[in-house]
This record gives structure tokens, sequence and C-alpha cells, in this order.
């Protein structure tokens, strides 16, 4: 346990709690004072982690929670699922709900018909119940426990939730032949640790070993901050990964693999490298599908639009194939991982050099660059060369071009294996989010506004129209938009480009406008940016815990020529601004004339700086507190007698 790197500190033990000993007080809690706020709170949380020998290596994780419920939006956590793979079991499941009634407790046990296991999800397991008899200022109990044979990654404990916790503790008791990389996320100044030393036994083997114990208290609520990857990077947790096992006289093996090594692992594994051989069997159909492209890029283009059309992704995202290709080919349905192989075996099988790349998706969190920790990854990609430039490629959506890979990739870098020269590589090509409104307007003498508009949309802006469409209809698209802008009236439209993947789609409408234009007196007045307003600052918050990650560069522009009624002269106008984010991480232009009665105006926020340190947040909330504002602006026109 020498690995677990934190500060040794003598600490107060937090007392076990017993099932169904519950404190009167807690009954009649009727809110949590340090989070006035919250639906509920985690009263009590509590892990114990063993390791024994009896039959292999299993691990054992006893859980035992208490959660009060504070008001009627708190009754989502009287739903409980649980999601684990299929070589674990969990047993001694029990709950209770307990409520207080003419100043007495009354407990509802949950009874074991109403726990549903449900194995139908290939690897992946669950079990799920609802507590009974659950309302505002129930305390709710819940207990369980994991048995697994995987002690290579121990079952992660995590600390802090979406409600505040009142109090917690997770203990792991280790044989010291083992040794396990412990890795803390989040902010631990509530977390008290000590470890005691002491003699286990573990089979045959008796000798030194250690108890780790993390005490913690008033650990408060996390909460979701927007432009922010995965909450796992932030919210406070620990993970466990096995880096040796020592036993004297028997076995000396350094199991963690550092970066250096870890690709000679992966393609020793059967669901990882032992995948990729052997898959001669596409090689006819990926030569039959290139046989008159000239270029390696047009083959890229072939292969990829192929496979994304034909092998369907299930929506799992995994870094390890669930079958063999030959019968994923068959089935033409898999994981991320087998779709993506498919993709690099049949490039390689027409001589264009393709390598997986693992990596974490923006929800699972950023990678660990420095320990090489398995858990971490749940996603593969292709690094591809073809006529002299390197792509990263993703084949599980029809509707993305080849070098586009799924916005949830852009998450830092990634790993290629490579049984050579395995390499970080930056996980994106030129990905970008684009739009380009442009209006023809009149405004007449009554305010309401009409004209038309032509729209245009390039990377995952047109990807998400092309993608909705799909899914909706254009009938549902229109929908959408109009109930979006309620005071809009819009019809005839039309789009080009929807099946071109690599081109920019062009919208364009008629409309007309209500309610936008101010009348009083002799005056009318309206704000000239009308479609993409930011009416709120998304960087609301005075602080930040989270770096703002925007994933990749944004462009928005809004044009727009618009004719004011006759007999109306401009009386006010905003002013023509230029601003920019410190270390050219965005620039905000606006720009507005008024030619012979005609404004013309132009609004243009570009952010070209992805990634923005906490440190940073209060330029990046300002910036956007200014665009905010200016867009708000006001152009009064006056009538002429």
């Amino acid at each position: 346990m020498a690995a677990i790197c934190l500060p040794l500190t003598l600490s107060s033990q937090i007392k076990e709690i017993t099932f169904g000993d519950i404190p009167k007080e807690d009954l009649e809690m009727d809110i949590y004072e340090p989070d006035p706020g919250a639906d509920a709170v985690m009263l009590e949380n509590y892990g114990k982690l063993t390791m024994s020998d009896l039959s292999g290596v299993s691990v054992i994780v006893e859980r035992h929670t208490r959660i009060k419920i504070i008001n009627s939006d708190g009754y989502d956590y009287a739903d409980f699922v649980y999601y684990y793979p299929q070589w674990e079991k969990v047993t001694s499941v029990k709950a209770a709900t307990y409520n207080l009634e003419n100043g007495e407790m009354v407990t509802t046990n949950l009874e074991k018909k109403n726990i549903y296991y449900d194995k139908s999800g290939g690897y992946i397991n669950s079990v799920r119940f609802t507590l009974p008899n659950v309302r505002v200022g129930s305390v709710l109990e819940i207990k369980y426990t994991i048995d697994t044979d995987d002690y290579f990654s121990l079952k992660p404990w995590q600390i802090q939730y979406d409600i505040p916790v009142r109090r917690g503790k997770f203990s792991a008791e280790i044989p010291g032949i083992f040794e396990y990389k412990v890795i803390a996320k989040g902010d631990f100044k509530k977390v008290r640790f000590n470890r005691d030393d002491r003699t286990m036994n573990f089979g045959s083997f008796r000798g030194p070993g250690r108890v780790a114990i993390w005490n913690y208290s008033d650990i408060p609520a996390y909460r979701e901050e927007p432009y922010s990857t995965g909450s796992s990077d932030f919210i406070t947790s620990l993970d466990f990964e096995l880096s040796k096992i020592d036993l004297p006289g028997y076995i000396y093996e350094d199991i963690s693999p550092s970066y250096a090594n870890l690709s000679k692992k992966l393609l020793e594994k059967d669901d990882f490298g032992g995948t990729l051989k052997n898959t001669y069997f596409l090689t006819k159909k990926a030569s039959e599908l290139t046989k008159e492209a000239v270029l390696q890029t047009d083959k890229l283009r072939i292969i990829h639009k192929y496979v994304s059309q034909n092998i369907l992704w299930n929506s799992r995202n995994d870094y390890t194939s669930s079958d063999p290709l030959r019968k994923i080919f068959v089935k033409e349905k898999g994981n991320s991982a087998d779709v993506n192989f498919i993709l690099i075996a049949m490039l390689n099988q027409v001589g264009i050099k393709a390598d997986p790349v693992i990596m974490s998706t923006r929800e699972n969190g950023y990678l660990n660059t420095i320990f090489a920790t398995l858990q971490q990854f749940d996603y593969v990609v292709a690094r591809v060369e073809a006529d002299g430039k390197v792509y990263l490629v993703d084949a599980t959506d029809d509707l993305r071009p080849f070098n586009q890979l799924p916005f949830e990739c852009l998450n830092g870098q990634g790993w290629v294996v490579n049984e050579y020269n395995s390499s970080w590589i930056k996980l994106r090509n030129n990905e970008s989010k684009k739009s380009m409104i442009a209006m023809n307007l009149h405004i007449a003498e009554d305010g309401v506004i009409s004209g038309s508009t032509k729209n245009q949309y390039s990377g995952y802006d047109a990807y998400n129209i092309r993608k909705f469409i799909k899914l909706q209809g254009e009938d549902g698209y229109i929908e959408a938009m109009r109930y979006s802008q309620g005071n809009w009236e819009m019809n005839n439209f039309s789009w080009e480009s929807l099946d071109s993947l690599e081109n920019s789609v062009e919208e364009s409408f008629d409309l007309a406008i209500y309610d936008e234009v101010c009348k009083y007196d002799t005056k009318l007045s309206f704000s000239p940016i009308l479609a993409g307003r930011s009416d709120s600052n998304p960087f609301y918050s005075e602080e930040r815990i989270s770096p703002v990650d925007f994933g990749c560069p944004n462009e928005d522009t809004f044009f727009a020529r618009i004719v004011i009624p006759e007999g109306y002269v401009v009386e006010e106008m905003p002013v023509s601004v230029k601003f920019s984010l410190p270390d050219k991480g965005g620039t905000y232009e606006y720009n507005i004339v008024n030619e012979d009665n005609v404004i013309i105006v132009t609004s243009k926020v570009s952010i070209s700086t992805t990634y923005f340190d906490p440190s940073t947040y209060d330029s990046l909330r300002d910036f956007y507190q200014r665009v905010m504002q200016k867009e708000g602006e006001q152009v009064v026109l006056k009538k002429i007698s």
C-alpha cells in the first residue's frame, strides 16, 4: 500500500451504524443547515473492502448508506439502480424506509420480491428497486455486498455526490502481498486519512498488511458546471489499480503497466490485440469497395462510409471488443470498439496504416497521463495515415464525415497503441462549431418584422441538424424551430447539402417576427440582433471549480440588413465595438451602420482557445457579460412629421 500518496494523519474514527437504528433527530430534520437548498442529504455513507483467498482471489465490498428526503424533488433517490459487470455478484441486499408518525418511527422494509436483477444486458448486469412508502421527511437505508474476482482494479469509492454528504467512511484491508496505486480526485480538504499496519492472513500467507481508512464529513454537493468535462474529474473520489504482487519465495510481478509497456499488454489481450489478428476475412470486401479508388484518402472515405452504414453501434462505449470481429461482421452490430476495430482492420487490408487509439470520453473524464490505469479508458478510435496526412477516425455514426470525431471524444490526449511506436496524440482533427445567420428584413410601421433568412452551419452544428432531421424528419425539425421561436412565423423551409457530410448545411426560410419591436409615442425600439442573442451569461457563478472546456473552436455570426419603415429615422443606435479575451483566446466584433435608413449589423463571437483554467475564469465570465449586454442594446427609431 506504499503507493497511497496521501498524508498520514491520526484521525478520530467515525462510528459505523447499525441497520435500523435511526436517530430520532434525523427523522425530525426538515432542513439540512449546511446546505438549506438541498433536496436530500446523504446522512451516512460507509464502505468496507476486504480480500479473501477461499477459491481464488476475491474482493468483497460492503456498502451501507442512509439518505434523508428533504422535499419532493428528492424522491428520485428512492429509485436505486446499480450496474455491474457479469463477473461480479451483488448479494445481501436489504433496504427500508423510515417515517415519523405520531412521534414514533414507522419502518417499511423492502420486500425481496421487489428487488429486480437484470442479466439481459450482455456483459453488464443490474440490480434495481424502488423503496416503499417514501414521503417528505423519510429516511432511506440501503445495504448490500459486492463480490468480485477482479483484484486488478478495486472498486472505486465515491465520496462526493450531487447531494451533500454529512458523514462517511471507507476502509480497505489489503494483505501486504498486494500493492495498489491510489489516485485521489477532487477536493480532499475535508477527508482525513490514516493507515494501520497489522499482521494479516491471506490463504496460507501470514504477514504484514495495511488497513487504509478515509473518514470524511460535511462534504458539499457537487453541482455540474457549464462547458465542463465529466464530473468524475472533479467529484471527490478514490480509484485503485494493482501495481505489484510480492509473495516472498513464490512470486514477484510488477503488474500495473507504465504507458511505455501498456501497448504490449493490450496487444496480448484477446479482446484487443487478439481481435485485430486474423482479419483476412475482410480483405475481399475491403478490396472490392476500393478497387476504383486511387488516393488513400478516397479509400479511407469509402471504407469509413461502408463501416458506419453497415456495422450498427449499439450505443455502448468500450475500448475492448465484445466478440471476435468475424462474429461482429456477420451480425452487423457491436460496441464502439467493435465498430472501430473493423474500420482499422479493413484499412490495414488495403494498405492504409491504421492503429487503435485508446482514450477517455468527456463524460468519463480526463486521462491521467502519469498513471496507466486501465479503468480510466472507455473508448477507442483509429489513427490513420493517408496520403501523408494523419487523421483520427470514428465510424460509429454515418452522419459524421470521416475526419470528424464524436464531440465526446474531444478530451485531451489519447494513447496510440502500436507494437513498435506507441505515443500520445491530441484528440482532435480540425473539428469546430460554426454558424452564420444572414437575414434580409423590413420593419413595418406596426412593428412587425418580415423577410427571409439564409443560414449556414458547419462542423458539429451541421451534424446536429442532420441528426435531428434524420431522427425527427423535416416536419419535426420545423416544429421544433417554431416552438423555440414562439413569436416567429416561419414558412417555405429548404435545405442544401444535407447528404454532403463534408459540406456546410445551408438552410433558408421566410419569416415574420412579432412582439420584437416596442412601440411608444412616435418611437420604435428593438435589438437588431434578432437571432442567437445571449439572454443570460452561461458563466453565471462567481467562482469556478473545474476548467472551462469548449471542446473545439466556436464561431457564431449574425448578419442582418434591416429596412426601417418609411417616415422614420434612426434617433439612437449602438456603437460598433471589438474586444478580446486575453492571450488571443477569443474575440467579439459588433459592427453597425445606417445607410439611407437601412441598418446593417454584424455580430460575431469567436472562441479560439478551447481550454480555460479556473484562474482565467473571471476574464471569460466578463467577456460573455459584455457580449450579452452589447447584444441587448437597442436601436431607437423616431417618426418624422
